[in-house]
Parts: C-alpha cells; structure tokens; sequence
C-alpha cells in the first residue's frame, strides 16, 4: 500500500527531468497532474474526519507535497 502509493506519486520523475531539461512542458498535459493532487488531498481530507487513519494521511500527505511540486515544475515550465 504505501510504497505503491509513493510509487505512484513519484512516477512522473524522468518526465518532469526531461522537461527541466528542455525548459518547456511540450505536449505533456497538466490534467494528469491535477487530477492526483485532487486525489491526495481528497485522500487527506477523508483521513481526517475518519479516525486511525494516520498512515492514509500521512502518504497522501507526501503525495500533495510531491503533487505541488510537480505543478509548480509544469507552471515554471508552461509555454503559457
């Protein structure tokens, strides 16, 4: 479960290099990315107001971080 979802989360490393790289996001879509920072931060708010869900926080918690991370990388990047 939470090294899947670290997985997951980290998955878009070589496309987010090759895009610092090249200093342009190309034909890569920010949907994707959106749609898992939604996805994590729905994860977090689910995990707060269930109790003994520390550990979904927790991952998800890394996986908004990382999330915004990639955001901010593809905004920096963004032809637009």
């Amino acid at each position: 479960g939470t090294i899947g979802s670290l997985a997951l989360f980290s998955s878009p490393v070589p496309t987010f290099v090759k895009i610092s790289k090249e200093r342009t996001t190309g034909s890569y879509a920010f949907l994707p990315y959106a749609a898992g920072m939604l996805n994590a931060a729905s994860w977090v708010s689910y995990s707060i107001v269930t109790p003994d869900r520390y550990q979904t926080a927790v991952t998800n918690g890394f996986g908004m971080a990382i999330m915004l991370v990639w955001l901010g990388l593809y905004g920096k990047h963004s032809p637009v």
